[in-house]
C-alpha cells in the first residue's frame, strides 16, 4: 500500500506505520537483491547490489543513467514496451528475464520485477532483479546440445530440419528460390573399417568446415553419419547446379591410408518458390543423391515446381 506520506506502508491488526525516508533507505541498501529507482528511464537511485550486478564501483555510478542503455540491445525492445506498461498501468505481470550491459563492457542476464510508487514529484518505477546468468547459460547450452552435432558443431538432423521447415513458413526472402543439396560422403566406411572412427571423426570435421565456406547464408547440417544437409536461399537453378559442383568437388586425402580419398555425391533440388514441403523436398533430393552415386555423375539437381502446391 501507499503511506499517508507517500511512502510504502504496512499495516498490521489495524495498526498503520509509514516508515521514514531514512528507514526505507536503510532496509533497501541493505537487501542482497539489486533494487533501483528511475523515473520516466533515469535512474535515481540504486542499492549496493545493483551497483555490483552492473559492475559499478559504487551505486552514484548508475544515477542519472537511462535504463535503456543499460539493457541489451536483443532486448530493448522488449524492455521498453515493460517499463511504457508499468508507467500507464501502474504494474506489469510476471517477471522480465533480460540481458544487461555491465559497466565493465560484460553481459547479466536478469529476472526483473517492477511496480509503481508515488514519488511525490510524480511516479517512480522500482525495479528489483535476480541474476538468473548461469540458469540462462545452462538453458541456451541445452538448447545448442538438441540441435548441434559435438563432433563437427554444425546442426545436427533435429537443428537444420527445424531451420528449414522454418524457412518454409517464412522464407528469408519471399518469392525467391532456394535449394537442397543431400551428400552422402563416398568410401567413408571403408575409411572408419580400416582406418579407425578417429580417422573417421577427423574427415568428417574437415568436410564439415568445406562445406561452411561453401554455403555463405544458408544452412549446413549433419544429416546423420556421413551425410550431410545443404540449404540456400534467393538462388536460380544455376546457381543450385553450380553449388552442387563445387560441394562435389571437395576431396579429403587420409594420410593414414596411401591413395584413400572421400568426396560426396551429391542430389539436389531446386525450388522455384520459397515453399515447399520438407518431406518431399528430402525424398527428391535423396532420389537425385542416389542416381549420382549409381551413375558416378557427382551430382544430379532436379526441379520440383510443385513443391509450393
Amino acid at each position: 500500500m501507499i503511506g499517508s506520506s507517500g511512502l510504502p506502508g504496512s499495516t498490521l491488526a489495524g495498526w498503520t506505520t509509514t516508515l521514514s525516508p531514512d528507514v526505507l533507505a536503510r532496509a533497501l541498501t541493505s537487501l542482497p537483491c539489486p533494487v533501483l529507482f528511475h523515473r520516466a528511464g533515469i535512474v535515481l537511485w540504486a542499492n549496493p547490489a545493483a551497483a555490483e550486478l552492473f559492475g559499478a564501483d559504487r551505486p552514484e555510478d548508475l544515477l542519472g543513467r537511462d535504463t535503456v542503455d543499460l539493457v541489451a540491445p536483443s532486448d530493448r525492445a522488449y524492455s521498453l514496451r515493460r517499463q511504457m506498461d508499468l508507467f500507464r498501468q501502474g504494474w506489469v505481470e510476471g517477471a522480465a528475464e533480460v540481458a544487461l550491459n555491465r559497466l565493465d563492457g560484460g553481459t547479466v542476464v536478469v529476472e526483473v520485477r517492477g511496480t509503481l510508487i508515488d514519488g511525490g514529484d510524480g511516479p517512480v518505477a522500482c525495479l528489483v532483479g535476480s541474476d538468473v546468468t548461469g540458469r540462462a547459460k545452462r538453458a541456451e547450452r541445452l538448447q545448442w546440445e538438441a540441435t548441434h552435432d559435438p563432433l563437427t558443431r554444425l546442426l545436427n538432423r533435429r537443428g537444420v530440419l527445424e531451420a528449414l521447415a522454418g524457412w518454409l513458413v517464412e522464407p528469408p526472402e519471399p518469392a525467391a528460390g532456394f535449394g537442397v543439396l543431400l551428400c552422402d560422403l563416398d568410401g567413408f566406411k571403408e575409411v572408419n573399417d580400416t582406418l579407425g572412427h578417429g580417422c573417421g571423426d577427423r574427415v568428417l570435421v574437415e568436410v564439415a568446415q568445406r562445406f561452411e565456406g561453401l554455403v555463405r547464408g544458408g544452412l549446413v547440417g549433419r544429416y546423420g553419419g556421413d551425410e550431410f544437409l545443404l540449404c540456400a536461399v534467393a538462388c536460380s537453378k544455376d546457381d543450385v547446379e553450380r553449388l552442387a559442383g563445387r560441394v562435389a568437388r571437395v576431396r579429403v586425402a587420409l594420410r593414414e591410408g596411401e591413395g584413400t580419398v572421400v568426396g560426396p555425391s551429391v542430389g539436389g533440388v531446386w525450388c522455384p518458390s520459397g515453399r515447399g514441403d520438407v518431406e518431399r523436398l528430402l525424398a527428391e533430393a535423396d532420389r537425385a543423391m542416389y542416381r549420382a552415386k549409381r551413375q558416378g555423375l557427382g551430382w544430379v539437381v532436379v526441379e520440383l515446381p510443385g513443391a509450393d502446391a
